[in-house]
């Protein structure tokens, strides 16, 4: 069909007008897509290895192993906000699949649309290792309409100790009012779980004539297989933990040591676990911590406590806050989210065999126990 010259010089006149616009100049700077200067949100996520409390120690290498994190968005900032949506970060994506180990941040865009200009938002951030995702049943741990008042991690379905042990949750929050222009925010993420690792020598082969099978750090009680998804009061009472003990017969053993063939060899092993309130003073017998020498049935042969260094900021003396005078403080004190509690170490392993008292150490080196996660498979899975 012919154009007539009416249309030609329509169309020429339309083109001179967009070629004449500011915006589209070749001279005039780049201007952001619409969406971009409208509402668009960007968060740094970052991983922190250290924790709050203590000074990292010169040369301490902190590692994790993180591939999966999760951003949750709450409508409002109080306990009552519920989850309005939720999104995979990308986190492995982002990083081309070499994953890092040490503390790391990544640059994120909000996917999410109902968002209100002037609106105060909660964005909650997970961070999980493979086994943690399935441990806590990650994402859909938090459900739609879910509270920030309300939120746990808990034991999936089926989880085991045995799972617990190998399992990483991190997790942070940040609040955000969206404006017209683009928005940023940081998120920081902390290890919400505890770490446990001893490493002993001169393992006794027998006690009482009947051999030695596993030797075993225990806790005063069975394991909590839930936790506050978000840190709550860790002082003059420590609050920070749910009451929620593992139903598993040995949901005592924190961590599990085949004792070795070769006697000089060291014995080594670690965990990740829930945080755990202290015992109370009334408990005559109960110490948070204790290592046990078993026979090859789980049968216990010999139990000695674990005590803090005198001086300890979690020593137990005052009864956690609560003004009783306990005497046996140094053997009782929590179990707290993102501290590593190192019995012995590498270069000077717990003596079993001799009367010495043992101490445990409180620090945040998670490389130790990282690095030494492939003993504890070994271990574990020559101790089942």
């Amino acid at each position: 069909m012919a154009i007539k010259r009416k249309d030609i010089r329509y169309i020429f006149m339309a083109a001179c007008i967009v070629w004449l616009l500011p915006g589209c100049s070749p001279d005039s700077p780049a201007a952001f897509p619409e969406e971009e200067a409208v509402g668009a949100i960007y968060f740094t996520l970052g991983l922190s290895d250290g924790t709050e409390t203590r000074a990292l120690p010169q040369g301490s290498d902190n590692v994790h192993h993180v591939d999966y994190v999760q951003l949750y968005i709450f409508d409002g900032t109080d306990d009552n906000a519920p989850c309005i949506a939720s999104e995979n970060a990308e986190w492995a994506a982002y990083f081309q699949n070499n994953l890092p180990i040490h503390t790391a941040e990544m640059i994120y865009r909000v996917k999410y649309q109902g968002l209100q200009l002037g609106k105060a938002y909660t964005f909650l951030a997970v961070g999980v290792n493979t086994a943690g995702r399935q441990t806590f049943d990650v994402p859909a741990f938090i459900a739609h309409g879910a509270t920030l008042g309300s939120l746990e991690a808990a034991w999936a379905a089926g989880t085991t100790s045995t799972d617990m042990a190998q399992s990483e949750l991190f997790a942070g929050k940040s609040v955000i009012i969206p404006r017209r222009t683009v928005s940023q925010g940081m998120v920081e993420m902390r290890r919400r779980v505890a770490g446990v690792m001893g490493w002993f020598s001169n393992v006794p082969a027998t006690i009482n004539g009947i051999p030695v099978g596993e030797l075993r750090i225990a806790l005063y009680t069975s394991q909590n297989t839930r936790m506050p998804l978000l840190q709550r009061q860790q002082s003059p009472v420590f609050q920070d933990f749910l009451l929620s003990p593992s139903t598993e017969a040995d949901g005592q053993a924190l961590v599990r040591i085949r004792v070795p063939d070769n006697r000089a060899d060291i014995a080594s092993g670690g965990s990740f676990v829930l945080p755990a309130d202290m015992p109370p003073p009334s408990d005559g017998d109960a110490y948070t911590l204790r290592m046990e020498l078993t026979d090859a049935n789980g049968n216990l042969l010999q139990t000695r406590r674990i005590l803090l260094p005198s001086g300890d900021p979690s020593d137990g003396t005052t009864g956690g806050g609560t003004g009783i005078i306990d005497p046996e403080g140094l053997s009782r004190f929590p179990i707290m989210a993102n501290h590593f509690y190192s019995v012995g170490s590498k270069d000077a392993p717990i003596d079993v065999g001799g009367n010495n008292i043992i101490i445990v150490s409180i620090n945040p080196d998670w490389d130790e126990i990282n690095d030494d996660m492939d003993v504890v498979e070994k271990s574990r899975g020559s101790a089942g």
